[in-house]
């Protein structure tokens, strides 16, 4: 049995967006990888007042890939302007550290 999509009553509520993109690191070089991308997330909240950053890392066995998250949200939501942004500035820093693509994810808030 499928619940159908609930619809707020009255005007409509403003969907927030928030970024969550995830990539594999080599183990070896994990703990770079990590500098590099608080650094960026520094810089981005520096060009961006109001970013909120966050980074996290998952290793699934001793020896394996990182794969590291990387989250943006910001108080008026990421506009496609800002994402756009945080691309551009992202993939030349992160390059190096990158073993295949980096996965975007784009997810709207739900209430407060």
């Amino acid at each position: 049995m499928r619940c159908p999509p609930r619809r707020p009553e009255g005007p409509a509520l403003l969907q927030v967006r928030e970024l969550f993109i995830y990539w594999r690191s080599a183990s070896q070089v994990a703990a770079a990888a990590e500098a590099a991308a608080a650094a960026l997330q520094e810089a981005l909240r520096r060009q961006h007042p109001g970013l909120v950053t966050r980074l996290y890392r998952r290793t699934d066995a001793a020896g394996a890939d990182a794969t590291l998250m990387e989250t943006y949200a910001h108080p008026a939501g990421i506009d496609a302007a800002l994402q756009a942004a945080i691309e551009q500035t992202a993939a030349p820093a992160l390059r190096a550290w990158c073993r295949g693509p980096r996965h975007l994810e784009v997810f709207e808030r739900i209430g407060g």
